[in-house]
């Protein structure tokens, strides 16, 4: 029972003499991370359009919906606040839209602040510093290309021209190098390209694209240049985006793309699929 006691007693001696120290390392972190990330733009991995966002140390979602939305609008955010608590670490920050300078993506912030709340959670056990940032890159991207992997399929072949470096300093795309001129087929899909041979698909039914309402509020304007295949019954099918302009916009242009129409391409005579560039303008007037 002596012993009992005694071990009580050292478990509350040594609580009352590390707590200071410990509370101590936390200012100390904390102040480190502030430091690091406040101020600054970061990626996040997954574009959710929750305002209160709560994961897990291993970037695990905890929210209640999985709902997400265009990278452009909810990838990134700009941190105005980071603080700890006991195995938690909390963010107050901003979103930033995306929009393009030609092919180059540039941070926009609108005129009204649009929050955003992230919680992460640590298990149990005391966390140190390498737990925390652990806990903030495991929801975090280290660039903006990296989001290829958890973005729309529609986005793949930008983000793989993005990669290279003549695409990260060149401020125009080069959509015709994809639509390749003459009667070039793409042997893998039985795709083909116009050219002497092959006849254009001639547009029937064009509907204009949707805007959304934040970029309408923004006055956003510009072209989207998309890559189609129309099919030998004149749909549209596998997407591309090629020169986006960002807001959320590009994702727009290619639901709308979808419900186009046209007359197909021929050959001799005969419906091919054919894959062409489209253009699709948001304007406002």
């Amino acid at each position: 029972m002596k012993i009992s006691i005694a071990r009580f007693l050292l478990t509350i001696f040594v609580l009352i003499i590390t707590s200071p120290l410990y509370a101590q390392s936390m200012r100390d972190i904390e102040r480190e991370l502030r430091s690091t990330y406040e101020g600054t733009i970061v990626v996040l991995k997954n574009s959710y359009l929750e305002t209160s966002q709560k994961y897990d140390e291993t970037g695990r979602w905890l929210g209640k919906s999985t709902k997400v939305g265009s990278w452009t609008l909810y990838s990134h955010v700009k941190v105005r606040k980071l603080s700890l608590k006991e195995n938690e670490v909390h963010v107050e920050a901003d979103r930033v839209f995306i929009g393009f300078d030609g092919t180059t993506p540039k941070g926009y912030m609108p005129i009204h602040n649009v929050p955003v709340y992230i919680e992460i959670r640590l298990s149990g056990g005391l966390a140190d510093k390498a737990r925390y940032e652990s806990a903030l890159h495991n929801i975090t991207l280290r660039s903006i290309i990296d989001l290829a992997e958890h973005s729309s399929p529609v986005w793949n072949n930008y983000f793989e021209k993005l990669t290279t470096e003549a695409e990260l300093h060149s401020n125009s795309p080069s959509p015709s190098t994809e639509v390749k001129p003459a009667d070039a087929v793409d042997k893998t899909q039985n795709i083909f390209r116009v050219g002497p041979k092959v006849s254009a698909p001639k547009p029937e039914h064009t509907p204009d694209p949707d805007y959304s309402e934040l970029a309408r509020q923004e006055k956003v304007t510009g072209v989207v240049t998309l890559a189609v295949i129309v099919d030998t019954d004149g749909s549209t099918k596998d997407i591309r985006i090629f020169k986006p302009i960002g807001f959320g916009l590009d994702e727009m242009a290619c639901e709308k793309v979808l419900i186009w129409r046209f007359k197909p391409g021929m050959i001799d005579g005969t419906p091919v699929p054919v894959r062409i560039t489209v253009e699709t303008t948001f304007s406002l007037y």
